[in-house]
């Protein structure tokens, strides 16, 4: 788990307390809402101190992707980070190539912690916003997008 506390580290040291931070768990083959609300490092803190380590299945991936599509309607910008190593299944690559259509223009997906086997395939499944989404393999890949966010 100290992979997302570090995550979290660095999404806090960037952000402002007038945005918004949403942190949402993928668990088994969901996803479910653990915090949102202001971005403010007392609250960045203690949300990052209740995170625990669970085992999420390709599904809660697909659930991820649905969740930054239905976040990005609201019109506001939204960076969503989802960490993840990714997947090759040809039926999860699928759903997410469809969700990822419903991704609308204002919002910007970042997976971390992808793994250098299933980069490529992901990539595929997000064909369609190109311009939209970053993988990040190594921590400096993900230290770098983290920063300019």
């Amino acid at each position: 788990m100290s992979f997302a506390r570090e995550v979290m580290h660095e999404a806090k040291r960037g952000a402002s307390s007038n945005n918004t931070l949403v942190v949402d768990l993928l668990s088994g083959d969901t996803v479910s809402n653990v915090y949102s609300d202001r971005s403010k490092a007392s609250n960045v803190h203690e949300v990052t101190e209740t995170l625990t380590k669970v085992t999420s299945t390709n599904q809660a991936l697909v659930q991820a992707v649905k969740r930054t599509s239905e976040l990005g309607k609201s019109g506001k910008e939204v960076r969503a980070v989802v960490l993840a190593p990714g997947t090759c299944d040809s039926t999860i690559l699928a759903a997410i190539s469809d969700e990822a259509a419903n991704v609308s223009v204002n919002t910007r997906l970042y997976i971390l912690g992808i793994t250098a086997q299933n980069r490529l395939c992901m990539s595929h499944a997000f064909r369609k916003m190109p311009d939209r989404i970053k993988f990040a393999t190594s921590e400096n890949e993900w230290i770098q997008i983290l920063r300019k966010l």
